[in-house]
Order: C-alpha cells, then structure tokens, then sequence
C-alpha cells in the first residue's frame, strides 16, 4: 500500500462519512464502509503494510475502488427514508459483499495460488487486528467486532466466506447504531 492508496483510502473515507452524515436516518452502512477505509489507509503507514504482498494490497486497493462506485449507485437510490433501517443495512452489506465474492471466484479461476495468497493474508489482518492496525479509533473499533464474532463462532474468521465478512459490516454497523442511534 503506497502513500497513494493511503491518500486514496482518506479521501474514500471522508466521503462515505459524508454519504453517512446524509443517510443515517436509513442507514449506517455508509459510516461502516468508512471506518473500514479508515483501517485500511492506517495500514498502508504502518510497518504491517510489509507483512502483505504487493499483490494484496494491489487487489485490495483495486477492490476498494470498484466497491466506491457500486456504493455511490447505492447511496443513489435511497432517496426515500425506509421503515426498517437494519434490514436495509444488512441488505447493503449482503449487495457489497457478493460482489466481493464474485471479485474473488474470478481471482480463484484465474489463479489458486494468488487467491490462496489474498485469503491467507487478509486472514492473518482479520485474526490479529490490533497488531496491525494500531490503537486509533476506528481499528479499536474493527479490533472489538472481530474479537466478537472470533468469540461467537469459536474460531477464526476466513476472508473467503462471504457470511464472515458480512458479519464483520453487520458487527461495525451494529456498533455505530449503539453509539449514536439514527434519526
């Protein structure tokens, strides 16, 4: 993760914190997806960045890319308030995150060794956040919900399973929802 992707990881979560100061009253989705751009830019300025191939961070940027410009078509159609906030959050998690997974069937057809790569290093950052990302606010954050499910499912939390990483924007969503309930 070069200076580059860390600026690209801010600017990101500058505007999905502005996505989710607009929508919260529906969902906290947005607020999650910050956070999450908030670790990843920490990341790319810590030591860890070198615990992770050129490859993955290469991926991971590219993924947080495409995964902007599906949220924003989201973030578009919710011009209407809705009745179950929660639902729609976890409906925007479960949209985002198949995409994730499609992303990684294609890498697993293209390469097993560079999928294999990408699960094993994301595991490694999801199983030992707080020694990769530090005791800012947003990792702290990051750090609890994984310990959470890790605690829930008694065992470790695989990137390569869609139902984990939804668990994880659900977790996030969950805990900014606790802390400054919508509108």
């Amino acid at each position: 993760m070069s200076r580059t992707d860390r600026l690209d990881y801010l600017r990101r979560a500058q505007a999905y914190r502005a996505l989710d100061t607009r929508l919260q009253a529906q969902t906290r989705f947005f607020g999650a997806a910050a956070l999450l751009c908030e670790v990843l830019a920490q990341l790319s300025a810590s030591p860890a960045r070198f615990t992770v191939s050129g490859a993955v961070r290469r991926f991971l940027a590219a993924l947080s890319r495409e995964l902007e410009a599906l949220n924003y078509r989201i973030a578009a159609g919710l011009a209407t308030p809705v009745a179950a906030p929660v639902m729609l959050d976890a409906r925007i998690v479960h949209i985002e995150q198949h995409y994730v997974q499609r992303r990684l069937d294609a890498l697993r057809s293209r390469s097993r060794h560079a999928s294999e790569q990408l699960v094993r290093h994301c595991n490694r950052l999801l199983n030992a956040p707080a020694r990769v990302c530090g005791g800012a606010e947003a990792a702290l954050r990051l750090n609890a919900v994984l310990g959470q499910l890790r605690q829930c499912r008694a065992r470790q939390l695989d990137f390569a399973q869609q139902a984990d990483r939804e668990a994880i924007g659900v977790g996030l969503i969950a805990s900014l929802r606790a802390e400054r309930p919508s509108a």
